[in-house]
């Protein structure tokens, strides 16, 4: 009888849905530093769905010391080979400090202007790997909104009157490289990396000045092996990098800081910095401010030593050790002949013994030498970092250091 059952109907085959392995699965806790030196507390999560055709994550973080609320959320469609669709949404805080004259002609006073940004974009992405090059191109369009908060609520008005309202922006980047990265490396090798960013952002409000501006940033990189002794090549490393914005701009450049990269190292613990064009270690970033700007930074790498070994039963491996020697130099300026929001924009104080930001009339080069221990590692065994910790010792305006020498610790690679 059971031979002479009829074989099982098949199910009717339906379209791929994504939409189940979407749902989230998880959130971690998350720590960071605020810009005027709060923090931020939150959590994040993403998710993909098993065809590797939809992605997406996201963060909310709140700021323990003012309350405001800063977050981001991104989504990649890759449904086909070329190119990759992305939106993207965000909001941040920056906090910051004008000098504001007393009505009697007293003396300046700092007050405090902090400003909202909120972003949502969408671009197409074109990669193009190859086995010695690689290239890259992106266009996207965003639209930014601005509003500022003050406790002095002329300068409030003011500032939103001049450089509040929002920004439609399109965007155009590309990158080119042909460097190498043996397995044993220290550093990328042999070879040079082109990048840039081109901008054209119109101004919708009040203050807006002839409608439009443009912003320009370029990135050269070159990295030449010497066979020296040791388990890996020395490295020299050059990196230089300008930026420009025309006499309409909306938004600054920042010079100083250590340059690097930020992963999670534990849940609820976020280290080191992100990466800065216009870097130099030893300042506080954004030591200078402007809409013209410049930074160069040398570097001698050298291996060190190969543990390549656990430690002891903890969930961590050492795998390299080197050094590098570097020297760094940068500057951010404001021309004098500049509309009347951008001197507002433009327009810092400090005095000469503080890290405040300022915006010279020319550039004034910001320039340290120093020295880094680098430190290849990984923990939970299979997610590898750079650990660094340096020196840097200002040669240039050390006044606006602070310090005669500072030492840090940051992840990722300077450049």
């Amino acid at each position: 009888a059971a031979a002479d059952a009829p074989p099982p109907v098949a199910a009717a085959p339906r379209p791929y849905s994504p939409w189940r392995t979407l749902v989230p699965r998880y959130w971690t806790p998350l720590a960071a530093a605020a810009d005027g030196g709060g923090t931020l507390l939150g959590a994040g999560t993403s998710a993909h769905d098993v065809l590797g055709r939809h992605a997406y994550s996201a963060r909310l973080l709140g700021n323990v010391r003012t309350g405001d609320v800063e977050g981001d959320a991104a989504y990649r469609l890759t449904r086909w080979a070329r190119p990759f669709v992305d939106v993207t949404a965000s909001q941040a805080w920056q906090y910051d400090t004008v000098a504001v004259r007393t009505p009697g002609g007293g003396p300046a006073q700092e007050v405090a202007l902090d400003r909202r940004s909120r972003v949502v974009g969408a671009g197409l992405a074109f990669a193009r790997p190859r086995y010695r090059t690689s290239a890259a191109l992106s266009v996207g369009a965003s639209w930014e909104t601005r509003d500022y908060r003050s406790p002095l609520a002329a300068l409030a008005g003011r500032a939103d009157s001049l450089l509040g309202a929002s920004f439609p922006t399109l965007s155009l980047a590309g990158s080119w490289g042909n460097t190498r990265r043996p397995l044993r490396s220290v550093s990328p090798e042999d070879g040079v990396s082109l990048s840039f960013t081109a901008q054209h952002r119109w101004q919708d409000g009040a203050g807006a000045a002839d409608g439009a501006s443009r912003r320009v940033v370029g990135v050269a990189r070159a990295y030449k092996s010497l066979d020296l002794p040791g388990f890996a090549h020395h490295v020299l490393a050059l990196r230089v990098a300008g930026g420009a914005t025309d006499r309409r701009a909306s938004t600054e450049f920042g010079a100083g800081g250590t340059s690097g990269s930020s992963a999670l190292l534990l849940p609820g613990v976020t280290v080191g910095d992100p990466a800065r064009t216009f870097g130099v270690r030893g300042f506080a970033a954004g030591a200078q401010r402007g809409i013209r700007a410049a930074a160069a930074s040398a570097e001698y790498r050298a291996p060190l030593l190969l543990p390549a070994r656990g430690l002891d039963l903890l969930p961590a491996f050492l795998d390299r050790v080197s050094l590098s020697a570097f020297a760094d130099a940068g500057s951010a300026w404001c021309p004098r002949d500049v509309d009347r929001a951008v001197q507002t924009l433009c327009r810092r104080t400090a005095d000469g013994a503080s890290n405040l930001a300022v915006s010279p009339d020319a550039p004034r080069w910001l320039a340290s030498v120093g020295a880094e221990l680098n430190l290849d590692a990984a923990l939970q065994y299979d997610q590898g970092y750079r650990l660094r910790v340096g020196v840097a010792a200002p040669v240039r305006e050390r006044a606006r250091a602070g310090r005669a020498a500072s030492v840090y610790g940051t992840l990722g690679l300077s450049f």
